[in-house]
């Protein structure tokens, strides 16, 4: 059987595959980006005096 005539029928295993992956990216993007913004409420405003 040629892989052509296999496409068709994996196909929406892959589609599915492709948005599990997205979905998972995007996931894996806000936590980086509320990290960020956590840390960035951490930084001091001015310069520490001693």
């Amino acid at each position: 059987m040629a892989d052509s005539e296999l496409a068709p029928k994996f196909a929406p295993f892959f589609s599915f595959a492709g948005i599990a992956a997205a979905v998972k990216r995007q996931e894996q993007l806000m936590e980086q980006r509320s990290l960020a913004l956590e840390l960035q409420a951490w930084e001091p405003i001015g310069p520490i005096s001693s």
